[in-house]
């Protein structure tokens, strides 16, 4: 059995202040050391909200991915 995960954040809703590596490392999974695991770890948000963690979300591997800011 295969297990996939996928971790999202919604950079434009999460305190810049926020450590993503210690938030990371409190999700822990109760699974066999046989069964492989695939993660899958995107970072959605404005310039704005990117910049506050793009190194952070870097070192972690996350695929980045900028979304335009729309307002009316």
């Amino acid at each position: 059995m295969r297990m996939a995960i996928a971790i999202y954040f919604d950079l434009e809703n999460i305190d810049p202040k926020l450590n993503l590596k210690k938030l990371l490392e409190t999700i822990t999974l109760n699974i066999d050391d046989s069964t492989p695991v695939f993660a899958i770890k995107l970072a959605c948000g404005n310039s704005d909200a990117i910049s506050n963690f793009r190194e952070q979300l870097k070192n972690l591997n996350f695929d980045i991915r900028e979304a335009p800011k729309v307002s009316e």
